[in-house]
């Protein structure tokens, strides 16, 4: 089943005080997250879909994160995104910071547009704050 992308609309405004229609590469972007941060069951019609990646991000990653494992889950929730990702070019690490943090790094390449196959490369961020807060960003390629 492929999913098909509406035209989200964001909280924002644009310039002419109307709410924001997001392109089909900010879509993606939010779905994915929201993938990644969901846990599983929040969706009663697809219980099994949510990865709730706090669960992997902790002090002790880089010895303890199974890389192989999350990018397979990544993939089987994303399976619906599928025409949209290149699962060869999916990238799963774990970084430190200059605070000492590891920090779990995804890197999702993205076809933004099927008849110019063209791709976009999105990062993703996790980490605990000091509090044990989970925290997250995240980039597209041309915004680097």
């Amino acid at each position: 089943m492929n999913l098909a992308l509406p035209r989200d609309i964001g909280f924002d405004k644009d310039n002419f005080q109307k709410s924001k229609i997001y392109n089909t590469t900010d879509s993606l972007v939010n779905y994915i997250l929201n993938i990644l941060i969901m846990r599983p069951g929040n969706m009663p019609g697809m219980p099994e879909m949510g990865i709730n990646i706090g669960q992997y991000v902790h002090p002790n990653m880089q010895t303890q994160l199974d890389v192989n494992m999350l990018k397979g889950l990544i993939l089987s929730n994303c399976e619906a995104l599928l025409p949209y990702l290149s699962s060869d070019d999916l990238y799963i690490g774990v970084v430190r910071d200059e605070d000492d943090r590891d920090i779990l790094l995804i890197k999702i390449p993205l076809l933004v547009d099927e008849s110019s196959r063209e791709e976009k490369d999105v990062y993703y961020a996790f980490y605990r704050s000091q509090l044990n807060e989970l925290k997250f960003n995240f980039l597209v390629d041309d915004d680097i």
